[in-house]
């Protein structure tokens, strides 16, 4: 009754406290093409008198048609040159406000991308992901009783010769508990009673990262797992249970284990709220003992949600979630990317995401169009339930009609608002005859075959293989207990069938022969680990670096130690 009544005092208070905001989201997603039209007019107005606006005549643009006329679509390599100059310290480029940070981020080349970010854009990220905070009370108020076990990489990485800083996008948002009214971030880290140290997150050593992690998190009353990749939170449940000794003699010794990769000026921070807990280590070993694990649903009894993305090839780690978190719900993590927040989650085990209309523009090109020379271009109105697009987004930080190469499904509608689930990046897709096989092909093929065949994995990638006389493809995969030959055999044949279910060219292509038979490489135990733990080594966001579906480079499979081929045999 107690926790009933608390559940409910909170819904009641984000409603009262978000009222505007939920207000205008309501509105915006009713009237979308109003709230549209409205966003679009107040970044060209805006922005009119930039160097780019002047360019593409921005004062003569009224309407959505004027904007699609006068101005191009763009990637990053056509908006480069004008970024540059803002690198340089030149103004009113692209936006006539100061940039006060550069997203850096890869992307899908290995150049790093300077996404410029201003107090505007800053602003609207913030006012975009007001009304998750409402929804996620709603749906899940025990969620934020407690604290939240987060995987953030919060690196600053260098200033630029005119002295702006530029580093990894979840340092603004670190810097954000710095800009915020200084009586509102006190009470923001009053109520948090499970405040992380910044420094914890930009710790380099792999393994002791995470250790110190849950090192802490065993003695606080964690509500909430949130984190973008659905492996990482795996990772950190496997983590656990790696260290589950000596996070426990921690416990009874009152310190945190020598030996490890810890700033010594972090350790002495640390150790000061660290105590003797032979309560809390008994308890541990009890878990320990009756189940043979420790599971984070019982190390956490409070754990009420589980936030990470959902959509692409999260569905395979997400069912591997009930093994250590029973039925913990789950709630989709967000669309959006250092560019900006897209839209945002709602409803609790639901894979799509509602368009947040009010602060980009958006527009979208049709999956089926997106290497043709006369794409469609359609506004967020006009496209339909089960229309795969990829993302196009205006916004106020200088990106005009930039391609985020982001394919999307729309899988339903909150009031005339799309809702929508990432499927893959544009373009990712290997094909040698015109079969276009894409990632979610792949995750959908081998989530069938685990299904057939109850073999489980801990990670796989696809890629082509020409080593033979016809084309062909691997399918590498990292088991989670060592298979015998004839098994892993049976897995190749079911993979080979369920990837023709999935993808009828696939199956035109073998039938006919002109795609050769697929081979299988089994990888030693922990490659996937070792592998995502090199790319953070070498400076990778530990928050949103992915394993690896699929690979279109043939020597890609030379990263990892294989220990066994299995062929099929026609």
């Amino acid at each position: 009754m107690k926790d009933l009544l608390i559940n409910n005092f909170l819904r009641y208070g984000a409603r009262a406290l978000f009222t505007r905001t939920i207000k205008k989201f309501e509105n915006d997603t009713t009237n979308l093409r109003e709230a549209q039209e409205n966003a679009l007019k107040k970044i060209i107005e805006k922005n009119r008198d930039t160097l780019y606006g002047r360019e593409f005549g921005f004062q003569n643009i009224r309407s959505v048609e004027d904007f699609q006329k006068a101005v191009p679509l763009n990637d990053y390599s056509t908006l480069e040159p004008y970024i540059e100059k803002m690198v340089m310290g030149e103004t009113n480029i692209l936006t006539p406000d100061e940039i006060i940070f550069f997203g850096t981020t890869s992307g899908t080349t290995a150049k790093p991308k300077f996404i410029p970010i201003t107090d505007e854009h800053f602003r609207y990220v913030g006012r975009s992901v007001l009304p998750y905070f409402r929804f996620i009370t709603e749906e899940a108020p025990a969620a934020i009783r407690g604290g939240t076990i987060k995987m953030t990489s919060p690196k600053l990485e260098g200033f630029t010769e005119k002295g702006v800083p530029y580093g990894s996008p979840w340092y603004i948002t670190e810097v954000a508990k710095n800009r915020r009214n200084p009586l509102i971030r006190d009470i923001f880290i009053s109520l948090n009673r499970n405040y992380w140290e910044d420094e914890i997150f930009n710790i380099t050593d792999f393994n002791t990262k995470y250790y110190i992690i849950m090192r802490l998190a065993v003695e606080r009353n964690i509500t909430h797992f949130s984190m973008a990749n659905p492996s990482t939170v795996l990772l950190f449940a496997k983590k656990l249970n790696e260290f589950a000794e000596d996070i426990i003699r921690d416990l009874y010794d009152g310190q945190i284990k020598k030996g490890i990769f810890l700033d010594p000026a972090l350790r002495i921070k640390l150790m000061r709220k660290i105590k003797r807990n032979t309560k809390r280590a008994k308890e541990l070993e009890k878990l320990l003992a009756s189940d043979g694990m420790l599971k984070p649903s019982k190390v956490f009894k409070n754990l009420a949600l589980i936030s990470c993305w959902k959509g692409g090839s999260a569905g395979f780690y997400i069912k591997q979630f009930p093994r250590y978190f029973d039925n913990t719900p789950t709630m989709e993590y967000g669309i959006g990317a250092t560019e900006g927040i897209f839209a945002i989650p709602y409803k609790l085990e639901e894979r799509g995401c509602i368009l947040q209309p009010g602060y980009i523009f958006f527009e979208f090109i049709p999956e089926e169009e997106y290497f043709s020379d006369r794409k469609t271009i359609l506004t967020a109105d006009q496209i339909k339930e089960g229309g795969r697009y990829s993302i196009v987004i205006t916004g106020y930080n200088g990106l005009y009609r930039y391609d985020m190469r982001d394919i999307v499904e729309v899988v339903g509608f909150y009031n005339r608002a799309p809702v929508i689930a990432f499927l893959h990046k544009a373009g990712n897709a290997v094909s040698y005859t015109g079969e276009k096989i894409f990632e979610t092909h792949i995750t959908d093929a081998v989530n069938l075959t685990i299904s057939d065949t109850g073999i489980q994995l801990n990670g796989f990638t696809f890629l082509p293989d020409e080593s033979g006389e016809l084309p062909r493809y691997i399918l590498m995969i990292e088991p989670q207990k060592e298979l015998k030959e004839e098994t892993a055999s049976d897995f190749l044949k079911a993979f080979e069938k369920n990837l023709k279910k999935v993808n009828m060219e696939y199956e035109t292509k073998r039938d006919s022969m002109r795609l050769g038979a697929p081979a299988l490489a089994i990888l030693k135990g922990g490659e996937y680990e070792r592998f995502r733990a090199s790319l953070i080594a070498k400076g990778a966001s530990d928050a949103t670096t992915k394993p690896p579906v699929l690979k279109k480079e043939p020597s890609f499979i030379n990263n990892f130690n294989v220990i066994r081929r299995t062929e099929l045999k026609e």
